[in-house]
């Protein structure tokens, strides 16, 4: 059977041509737009149509790393020799598809995560080739990040129609889901079908455009990996009055008292040498906001809306995500608890003590892994609860090797070569994939591409997955995968306190 690289792909703007795959099986269309570039007039303007072309557009080009700061979101080499562009708005698309194939496949999305501030959907660690082998048509999207995602102005918001500015790098991630909506079928892509996957702020921003009803119909599933709605770190999110007065800050301070001037300015003058400038002056990133029209829903009640009642959901955390955490001495932990915790914090204290910086260390990663389980079973529950759709939680324990470093748990990331199967492409990683790590890429890629194609993960010759219930507790994914009870990650204590904390942040009970 001839590729479907071997015949012309129709999309609304006009002929696309793919390559093939390492699996000849497989076709690769790389650097599809989904929308105009933002330049000029449109930086930090909502997404607006691509144009359209005459003749066929090679889809083969080099991939293009959204404009960012530089080497802090690298995979194993390769980003350090991308090109940063703020003509970004692409897609990367896989399809198993043939010239006479009449079968529609369901869908994957695929959202990186990277703290708002850098990421790209080209990273040879999310490359998608054998979950496309599986049955399933594979979409990886690019958006804007960082300054050119999630700047805030005044000025901005006085020529904006709806009165509003900020979240640009969501708005680009719900036109680039209609896009797929319209075009998706021109790769044997369901558009019924369609499942979003994140991980990290990749998640995150998930959950805030699941609650905003701004893609609703777009998507049957969701997909939470390491990000969830309660997380509470105010680097993830800031008020919106706050930020118009930020960014009316930088923008002085670069000289740019109109926003004609500072749209002219070209884009090395917000990442001088690869340096984030926002960050330098003002003293953290730019990030999603909750703006007065389109994210209205406070985020800790994202996934407890009308707008996800229905949705089935896939969420969980790794053993040792908290390890990407920067680590406090224990003066700076106590202060932080206090900040963050609140009326709960003397309670944290308590049930996590140290005085010295070992101690701190251990029960920093501790108490965040505890939160982070607590909180994805609190969500689960509260949506059983108020009879939403199922939602199952993982818990993964796999140890990572890290390059140079040895084995460092199950860190943040770490799931995601066992997701896509991606390890053995990345520059300069050596990674000993043995059978025990094919066994477990065969786990853990079977639970996803089931969720994927049929909004539940599970699999005959697997474990029965339950939702997450009264009775049902979580699976842990790693050398032993199967249902596991809480108190295997957490004390009834610590349990009792992370649910009323949640309670508290929420106003919503699980009783």
């Amino acid at each position: 059977m001839k590729r479907i690289e071997s015949r012309i792909v129709n999309v609304q703007q006009g002929k696309l041509r793919g390559v093939a795959g390492r699996n000849p099986e497989i076709s690769v269309f790389r650097g599809v737009p989904y929308a105009a570039p933002p330049t000029g007039a449109l930086r930090w303007r909502p997404p607006q149509a691509p144009a359209s072309w005459q003749g066929v557009r090679p889809c083969i080009r080099e991939p293009i790393v959204p404009l960012q700061q530089q080497g802090q979101f690298a995979d194993g080499g390769h980003f350090a020799e991308m090109y940063r562009s703020e003509e970004c708005l692409t897609l990367d698309v896989w399809t198993p598809a043939q010239e006479n194939t009449v079968e529609k496949y369901p869908v994957m999305v695929w959202c990186f995560g990277g703290s708002f501030q850098g990421g790209y959907a080209s990273d040879a660690m999310y490359d998608s080739e054998l979950i496309a082998a599986r049955g399933i048509v594979c979409v990886a999207l690019n958006m804007r990040v960082g300054i050119m995602g999630y700047l805030c102005h005044p000025g901005l918001a006085a020529e904006s129609e709806t009165c509003t500015c900020g979240n640009y790098g969501l708005l680009d991630i719900a036109f680039a889901l209609r896009w797929i909506q319209k075009n998706i079928a021109a790769f044997h892509g369901d558009p019924e079908q369609v499942v979003l996957v994140g991980q990290s702020t990749g998640a995150m921003s998930l959950c805030r455009l699941a609650a905003s009803g701004l893609i609703d119909g777009l998507y049957a599933g969701l997909i939470l990996q390491s990000g969830d709605p309660l997380v509470d770190f105010s680097i993830f999110h800031r008020d919106y009055e706050d930020a118009l007065a930020e960014g009316q800050r930088f923008a002085e301070a670069l000289g740019a008292r109109d926003m004609e001037t500072l749209r002219s300015l070209p884009p090395d003058a917000f990442y001088p040498n690869g340096e984030n400038l926002y960050t330098r002056i003002i003293g953290h990133p730019c990030v999603p906001v909750q703006d007065p029209v389109y994210f209205t829903t406070p985020f800790s009640l994202s996934l407890f809306t009308e707008h996800t009642a229905s949705v089935p959901i896939l969420l969980g955390s790794n053993a040792d995500d908290s390890l990407s955490i920067c680590p406090c001495t224990p003066a700076e932990l106590r202060s932080d608890i206090k900040a963050r915790f609140s009326v709960f914090a003397e309670e944290v204290l308590k049930l996590y003590p140290f005085s010295t910086m070992p101690q701190a260390l251990k029960m920093q990663s501790r108490m965040e892994r505890d939160f982070w389980f607590a909180r994805l079973r609190y969500i689960a529950l509260v949506r059983a609860k108020m009879g939403h759709a199922k939602t199952w939680q993982y818990f993964f324990t796999q140890p990572y090797l890290w390059p140079g470093i040895g084995l460092v748990g199950a860190v943040h990331v770490s799931e995601l070569p066992y997701i896509f199967g991606s390890i053995r492409l990345l520059k300069g990683y050596n990674y000993p994939w043995d059978e025990t790590n094919d066994h477990i890429f065969q786990i853990m890629s079977s639970f996803w591409s089931s969720f994927i194609q049929r909004r539940d993960p599970n699999v005959g010759w697997l474990p029965v997955w339950f939702q997450r219930s009264a009775t049902h507790s979580y699976m842990e994914i790693g050398l032993h995968t199967g249902m596991r009870t809480d108190d295997m990650v957490l004390t009834a204590q610590q349990l009792d306190l992370w649910t009323r904390y949640c309670q508290y942040r929420t106003g919503i009970s699980v009783d």
